[in-house]
């Protein structure tokens, strides 16, 4: 008799987050472990289907609930803890403790509804369904600071640990939710523009997000970044950043890297539509 056909048949699931904690649950009524996770019942967290297609076709799974503070907090998500954390799901027969795996997924995209927090997840087939070629843009698609993959071609092959794309810090003064400055550096302008930062230290340890700005003003280096943190910043708080890209020819040639350049040089649209007017110069 299969697992699906025992009158002790209950589902679960185990959720690993980017940052390594692991977190169980479960539709029984009383707590079971599964792959040594302890799974606790339901806390507000509710698959709405259960399935994996066969083969290589992408098997999305979707999956809603209610938040429980307790266990899945607004903090841990606006840390980006979730995004990308993978969720698996077992079948379980809570009398003899045997399980089964149905599916690996993903975690795609979370969304905050009325009721609570609503995943969207994708199957790891999904991977090897999704585009491995280099596409050609105006902008270079390789990765910024990659390293360069001889099966893709992926990775611009910049080290961002040296020195010139690698800055260690601390907060000289926070100005509000999404910005702050450090002590003058010797960095052009736009340096860290799309770049990353990880903070080291204070409350928003083990954060990571984007930067949006960087210049230069009258108190040092503004950073400014495409959102607030989870947590108030603090001056002290410690952190480290990495250059970014914004994958144009001119920054490229910055960064000493055009012969990895991958981007193209097609006009624009208003310059292809445009056309010439009689005795115009």
């Amino acid at each position: 008799m299969s697992l699906f056909e025992s009158p002790y048949f209950c589902r679960a699931w185990v959720i690993t987050r980017t940052d390594g904690v692991r977190l169980g649950f479960t539709d029984h009524d009383f707590p079971l472990e599964v792959d040594g996770i302890a799974c606790n019942p339901a806390t507000g967290f509710l698959p709405s289907q259960w399935a994996e297609k066969v083969g290589l076709q992408v098997s999305d799974m979707s999956a809603s609930g209610v938040i429980d503070s307790d266990v899945i907090t607004e903090a841990d998500i606006d840390a980006g803890f979730y995004d990308l954390a993978t969720v698996d799901f077992y079948a379980v027969d809570w009398k003899t403790a045997a399980t089964k795996l149905l599916a690996k997924t993903q975690v795609h995209e979370i969304t905050r509804g009325r009721t609570g927090i609503e995943f969207d997840l994708r199957g790891l087939s999904a991977r090897a369904a999704a585009e491995r070629a280099v596409v050609l843009a105006r902008r270079c698609g390789l990765e910024y600071g990659g390293a360069r993959d001889p099966k893709t071609g992926r990775g611009c092959g910049i080290d961002l640990d040296l020195p010139a794309y690698n800055l260690t810090s601390t907060i000289e003064t926070v100005l509000n939710v999404r910005q702050f400055t450090i002590a003058a550096a010797v960095f052009a302008d736009g340096w860290f523009n799309n770049g990353y930062i990880v903070w080291t230290s204070g409350d928003n340890a083990g954060v990571q997000r984007r930067i949006r700005v960087s210049a230069s003003n009258g108190l040092g280096i503004l950073l400014t970044f495409d959102r607030a943190m989870p947590k108030p910043m603090q001056a002290g708080d410690g952190f480290e950043i990495k250059a970014g890209c914004d994958g144009s020819f001119v920054s490229c040639q910055a960064r000493a890297n055009v012969r990895r350049y991958v981007g193209t040089f097609a006009p624009d649209h208003d310059v292809v539509t445009k056309y010439k007017i009689e005795g115009a110069q």
